[in-house]
């Protein structure tokens, strides 16, 4: 996972520097982070990442934007594996709608 997380926070510099903020490869990139730190238990920075991807969804989004739902289901993942299984499924919830 370490070496995942390197390239991906090379990839997030690079693209900070060249795409706009709200672009989706940026968001995407901002949720790949946090799977990696998901799956490596590190929850609070999982949520932290997941947030930001949500965040730079275009405000215009709707919530079946990809990116938007994307966003929702990991941060009710992470929620499920916290043991917080109301907010988890508030969360996917979300997702679907």
């Amino acid at each position: 996972y370490r070496k995942a997380l390197s390239h991906f926070s090379t990839l997030l510099e690079l693209l900070q520097k060249t795409l706009p903020k709200d672009h989706p490869h940026l968001i995407a990139t901002y949720n790949n982070i946090g799977i990696i730190h998901e799956n490596m238990a590190d929850y609070a920075k999982s949520q932290s990442f997941y947030n930001k991807a949500l965040d730079l969804c275009p405000k215009n989004a709707t919530s079946n934007h990809l990116h938007v739902a994307m966003s929702y289901n990991n941060l009710g993942i992470v929620q499920l594996k916290k043991g917080e299984y109301q907010q988890a499924l508030n969360l996917h919830t979300k997702a679907l709608s």
